[in-house]
């Protein structure tokens, strides 16, 4: 039985936070490799707004904001048993912020479920550089 629990990331997560981001980085905006160091002044800046969720000892993966825009990964082993979602719908029920938005290529069809399943509402899709994506908000 998995449990899953989402606690604020610390600093002993960032890396884990790092190798997830690695792992799917063609999923994000910024596809390319993300550095130790560069990653350290980026989670410094922005490290507040991320979460990460556990099952025991293992982590699943993390979710955060960056301005109002969403960053979300699952760690290849845990995917495709519905933790995205409920990690989405556990952060847009705990933070504050009014609106959030996210930006998901539009060929990551996974994706895009999570973001319907969690009640998101596709407001455009856009054209950015050699890649379509579908603007999602909540």
């Amino acid at each position: 039985c998995m449990e899953l629990v989402i606690d604020k990331a610390t600093p002993d997560d960032w890396e884990f936070i790092r190798e997830v981001r690695n792992a799917s980085s063609e999923c994000f905006f910024s596809e390319g490799y993300i550095y130790p160091d560069e990653h350290e002044d980026f989670m410094k800046k922005h490290g507040i707004n991320y979460f990460v969720g556990r099952n025991q000892n293992d982590k699943i993966g993390f979710i955060g904001e960056v301005d109002g825009d969403i960053r979300l990964a699952i760690a290849p082993r845990f995917r495709g048993k519905r933790l995205a979602t409920a990690m989405l719908i556990f952060f847009q029920e705990n933070l504050a912020l009014k609106t959030l938005t996210a930006k998901v290529k539009a060929n990551n069809y996974a994706s895009i479920k999570t973001f319907e399943r969690a009640g998101w509402v596709k407001i455009a899709t856009k054209s950015i550089g050699n890649e379509k994506y579908v603007i999602f908000e909540k």
